[in-house]
């Protein structure tokens, strides 16, 4: 069933791409291996015609040193505009793991299909993950 989502004024359709039981579609995966921006290809998971993009971003960690973190992801869209999203945490250092998961709603626009993502931190003990999925759209 699609729902009605409003974006710049606009009514829009909303796709959900959720179903009982069954993970949405990964967008990809982050292991707080680099400080570069990681950039993740979406255009095979939404029709060219979307305009927004929701996304699950799901974050584990633990048994890492005592610090904050920090991680941004965007999208990017004509003249140079991006739409960005921004993620604290903070790591500790313990033998249990703590989650994080949030779904987050970009602009999007076929003409640059990717979702990009930054952050501040590399894990010191290879025990924080990130990963992304798709589960929606709005066109």
């Amino acid at each position: 069933m699609a729902l009605i989502a409003i974006v710049n004024n606009r009514q829009l359709t909303y796709t959900s791409l959720l179903t009982p039981g069954v993970v949405p579609p990964s967008i990809g995966s982050f292991k707080f291996n680099t400080l570069n921006t990681v950039v993740f290809d979406i255009g095979t998971l939404i029709p060219n015609t979307a305009q927004q993009l929701s996304v699950t971003v799901f974050i584990r960690s633990g048994y890492d040193s005592n610090s904050p973190y920090n991680v941004w992801l965007w999208t990017e869209f004509g003249n140079n505009q991006k739409d960005i999203k921004f993620k604290r945490g903070y790591r500790y250092p313990q033998s249990a793991i703590s989650f994080d998961s949030e779904t987050f709603n970009f602009a999007y626009s076929s003409n640059h299909p990717k979702l990009y993502l930054m952050s501040d931190v590399t894990a010191e003990t290879g025990n924080m993950f990130l990963e992304l999925f798709a589960v929606g759209y709005a066109q």
